[in-house]
C-alpha cells in the first residue's frame, strides 16, 4: 500500500513520539502545601487571681501558626513549622514598640533610644522576626513512616505533650530526634510508634544521665484510652511517672536541689524520686442529632446540629514540700526559716503539673504572666494543673449554622494543703501576703459560657463571659479578703 505525503509525515510525528516517550528520563518535581492560622484575642480579667491588688488585665493577644511542606513524591516531603515570637505567652499587639527617632543627647544621637516610651503620635513597632520552630523530613516505607529532625508531638487530651496548633495555644511540645509510625495495614487492628529524642545534657547536674551509674532515669507511661457506645463517648488519659532525677529544676516540683548529706558545701545535686500518677477524662452524652454536612465537617457546610451533655474531671497530684522554701520575712525567727527551708524537704517530687494547654476553664489555671507571683512550688502553679481534683459539669448546643453555644459550671480543690508548722510561722505576721492554702483548700466555683461561629473552613468567631467565686485556699491578702473573678473576650482567626 502506497503511503501518501500526508500518511508519511503522520507516520514520521508517531514514530519520534514514540522514541522520546520510551527514552526520556522520569518526571520530577516539587509540590508546596502548607497551612495554619493568624488570629487575635481581646481579653479583659477584673480582679485577677481573686486578688484586689492585681488590678485589671487587658490585652490583645496574637496567635501566628505556619505550617509548610515541600514533598518531591507521595513517599518524602520536608516540613516547616513559623511563627512570629519566640515565646507565644507574650504574644500581644502593640507590645513590641520603640520611639522611631531619639532626641540628640550631646551632639550625639543616641540610637539605642534607652529610658524613650513609645510614642502615641509615631508608635514605631518593631518589624517582626520569623521564628524557626520545627524542621523535619518525612519518608514513608512500606512499614513504617519515618521522621527525623525537630518536631511536636501529641498525646491523647494533651495531660503531657501538646503540639499547640490551635490559636493561642502555649509552649508546644517540640522534640530532637527520630520516629518510626508502624503503617496501619488493613489486617491489623492496632498503631504504634517508637522514637528516640535527643536533650543537651546541661552542667554538671547531668553529666552521668548516660553513665553506668546514671542519677537519671527518667519514665512514663501514657495511655490514652477512647470508648463509643452509640450516644455515650468515654475518654480518659492516665499518666504514670517512674524513676529519679538529679534535674534541679525539680525544686518547682517540691524536691530537693541540693543533697547536704552528700556535700556539706550543698554543691552536689540532689537525686529526687519522682513516681507519680495522674489522670483526667471526659464523659459525653449526646442527646439528639439531625441534619446532614455537605462535604467534609471542617467545611462546616449544612444543618447538622446536636445536644450534647459532659462531665470532666482532672486529677493531678502534688508536694507540699513546696511550702518549704525558706521565705525569711522582716522580724523572723533564723530557727524558724532553717526549720522551713528547702533543705527540711524530702527526696521525693510527687507534684505533676499537666500540660499548660490543658484547660478546663477559663479562668482557673488558665493565669497570665502577671500570675506568676502567685506559685507555690508543688502546691500551686497559676498556669497548670497541679496538686488539684478538677470537675466541670457542662452543656454544649452546636450548629453548623447557628453556631455553637457552651456552658460549663466548674469546681476545684487543692489536694494537699499547708502544714501546720508552716501556718503557725505565717501566723506571726501581721501585714505579709500568704501563700496559696494557707486557709484551705477550696479553690472556688467558676462559671463560663462561650459562643463560637465558624464560616467555612476559614473564619471563627468567638465571645465569652466567665466568673468565679473564689474559695478559701486564696485568702491570702492580710487585709483584703478574696474578690469575685470574671473575665470577657472576643476573638477572630482566620484559618488556612
Amino acid at each position: 500500500m502506497q503511503l501518501n505525503q500526508v500518511n508519511k509525515n503522520q507516520l514520521k510525528k508517531s514514530i519520534l513520539l514514540s522514541i522520546l516517550t520510551v527514552g526520556s528520563s522520569s518526571a520530577f518535581g516539587f509540590f508546596i502545601d502548607g497551612n495554619g492560622h493568624f488570629a487575635t484575642k481581646g481579653e479583659t480579667r477584673v480582679v485577677p487571681d481573686f486578688q484586689k491588688n492585681q488590678g485589671t488585665y487587658q490585652a490583645n493577644e496574637l496567635s501566628v501558626d505556619i505550617h509548610g511542606e515541600i514533598r518531591a513524591n507521595d513517599r518524602a516531603s520536608f516540613n516547616l513549622r513559623l511563627g512570629l515570637f519566640e515565646d507565644p505567652s507574650s504574644a500581644y499587639l502593640g507590645n513590641d514598640g520603640q520611639p522611631t527617632e531619639c532626641e540628640q543627647n550631646g551632639g550625639k544621637d543616641n540610637t539605642k533610644c534607652e529610658d524613650r516610651h513609645q510614642s502615641t503620635l509615631n508608635p514605631g513597632t518593631k518589624p517582626y522576626k520569623p521564628v524557626i520552630r520545627e524542621a523535619y523530613a518525612k519518608y514513608a516505607f512500606s512499614y513504617c513512616i519515618l521522621t527525623a529532625g525537630r518536631r511536636s508531638r501529641d498525646v491523647g487530651l494533651g495531660l503531657l505533650h501538646s503540639s499547640a496548633k490551635k490559636p493561642f495555644e502555649q509552649d508546644p511540645s517540640i522534640f530532637d530526634g527520630v520516629t518510626c509510625d508502624i503503617n496501619l495495614q488493613k489486617q491489623q487492628d492496632l498503631g504504634f510508634y517508637f522514637g528516640i529524642d535527643i536533650a543537651k545534657q546541661v552542667s554538671i547536674y547531668f553529666a552521668n544521665i548516660l553513665g553506668s551509674e546514671s542519677k537519671t532515669d527518667v519514665k512514663y507511661l501514657d495511655l490514652y484510652t477512647g470508648l463509643f457506645f452509640g450516644k455515650l463517648a468515654f475518654k480518659n488519659e492516665l499518666l504514670i511517672r517512674m524513676g529519679k532525677t538529679a534535674d534541679p529544676n525539680v525544686v518547682g516540683n517540691g524536691g530537693r536541689d541540693r543533697d547536704t548529706e552528700v556535700d556539706k558545701d550543698n554543691n552536689a545535686a540532689a537525686v529526687n524520686n519522682i513516681q507519680s500518677i495522674g489522670l483526667a477524662g471526659e464523659l459525653e452524652f449526646t442527646w439528639n442529632r439531625s441534619g446532614a454536612a455537605l462535604g467534609p465537617s471542617e467545611f462546616n457546610e449544612g444543618n447538622v446540629t446536636k445536644n450534647t451533655s459532659y462531665f470532666n474531671y482532672a486529677f493531678a497530684p502534688g508536694d507540699a514540700d513546696g511550702y518549704l522554701n525558706g521565705q525569711v520575712m522582716p522580724g523572723s525567727d533564723p530557727k524558724a526559716v532553717n526549720k522551713l527551708g528547702i533543705d527540711q524537704r524530702n527526696n521525693k517530687s510527687t507534684a505533676m503539673a499537666f500540660h499548660k494547654n490543658y484547660k478546663p476553664a477559663l479562668l482557673l489555671f488558665n493565669g497570665k504572666r502577671t500570675s506568676r507571683s502567685m506559685n507555690v512550688p508543688g502546691v500551686y502553679n497559676p498556669e497548670r494543673v497541679m496538686n488539684a481534683s478538677v470537675y466541670a459539669l457542662g452543656h454544649r448546643y452546636e450548629s453548623m449554622e447557628n453556631g455553637n453555644v457552651d456552658v460549663r459550671f466548674i469546681t476545684g480543690r487543692l489536694l494537699e494543703g499547708m502544714n501546720s508548722d508552716v501556718a503557725a510561722y505565717y501566723d506571726t505576721f501581721t501585714k505579709d501576703t500568704r501563700a496559696v492554702g494557707y486557709k484551705g483548700k477550696n479553690l472556688g466555683y467558676e462559671l463560663d459560657i462561650t459562643y463560637s461561629w465558624q464560616y467555612r473552613k476559614e473564619v471563627e468567631l468567638a465571645s465569652g463571659i466567665a466568673g468565679a467565686l473564689p474559695g478559701n485556699a486564696f485568702e491570702i491578702s492580710p487585709t483584703d479578703s478574696a474578690a469575685f473573678q470574671y473575665g470577657l473576650f472576643g476573638s477572630f482567626a482566620l484559618k488556612f
